[in-house]
């Protein structure tokens, strides 16, 4: 009986974790991202380039893309890029951010979801929380 209860002790005393988890990290505003590389296919075709455009983090379920909507000054007027390159530290639906990238456009986008919406992929060359 003493020879078990020691047992049980080491054991339970052997299995106790000394090592503690790190938080998650917190983005600085002002901090750049480190952007992955694309996923998006290499025959896309250029459409526009922008920098310093604000917008909103979204995701598609049956695309199974994050996407970056911004709205173009009306309420049904909206312009949804398919993020080619999305960092891991953004993928947080309605996280606001203003980022710098070009918007392409393929032969087969995908369908929009809503009346006034307008699609194209997104590659990302900065990005940051707003």
């Amino acid at each position: 009986m003493k020879k078990s209860i020691l047992i049980i002790l080491v054991l339970a005393l052997g299995c106790q974790s000394t090592s503690t988890v790190d938080p998650a990290p917190v983005l600085e505003e002002d901090k750049p991202i480190i952007l992955p590389a694309s996923t998006c296919a290499s025959s896309l075709t250029l459409d526009a380039q922008v920098t310093q455009r604000e917008g909103r983090v979204g995701y598609r379920d049956d695309l199974n893309l994050y996407y970056i909507n911004v709205y173009l000054g009306g309420i049904d007027t909206s312009l949804t890029g398919l993020v080619c390159n999305m960092p891991d530290e953004l993928k947080t639906v309605n996280q606001s951010v203003i980022f710098d990238g070009a918007y392409y456009t393929d032969v087969k986008m995908p369908s929009p979801r809503l009346g006034g919406e307008s699609i194209r992929y997104l590659v990302l060359t900065s990005v940051k929380k707003k």
